[in-house]
């Protein structure tokens, strides 16, 4: 985990860093609840960091032995997707194709660990809301059939 501070950055690469941690908040919440909201975050923290590593101000990473494998999969992916019989559907399910992404917005952007530590406990707790939500109808269910059977 890296624990450099933000120094010496702009204001637009100051601004890209906190839309970035937002968009990673809004993922953590949205990820048990809905997935396209998750997907939209996601994006959002992508798109996000894009412009921080275009503006100039990006942060470098090293590259890790682990990321060649996984960056050929996608680029042969990307590759036969647009070799295809049908193009149009084979692209279409190259975003399915890039959800490893989100491994890299995460490990790349998270410069602290009471950022981690509270992304952990959001999603724990978004997890827990999200279940208890689902075992209300779930028992309500039940009992209606119980009543139904009664009758």
């Amino acid at each position: 985990m890296k624990t450099d501070k933000v120094q010496n950055l702009g204001p637009l690469a100051i601004w890209l860093e906190r839309a970035i941690v937002a968009a990673m908040f809004l993922f953590v919440v949205a990820a048990p609840n809905s997935i396209a909201a998750a997907q939209t975050a996601w994006m959002l923290g992508m798109l996000f960091w894009l412009l921080r590593f275009l503006s100039g101000r990006g942060h470098g990473s090293i590259a890790r032995r682990s990321d060649y494998p996984m960056f050929a999969f996608f680029l042969l992916t990307a590759l036969s997707a647009f070799l295809s019989y049908e193009p149009s559907v084979s692209i279409g399910k190259l975003r399915a194709a890039s959800l490893f992404l989100i491994v890299y917005l995460f490990a790349e952007n998270i410069r602290s660990q009471k950022i981690l530590t509270m992304l952990t406990v959001i999603l724990i707790a978004a997890d827990h809301g999200q279940r208890r939500l689902h075992l209300r109808p779930t028992r309500d269910r039940a009992a209606a059939l119980r009543f139904m059977a009664w009758r």
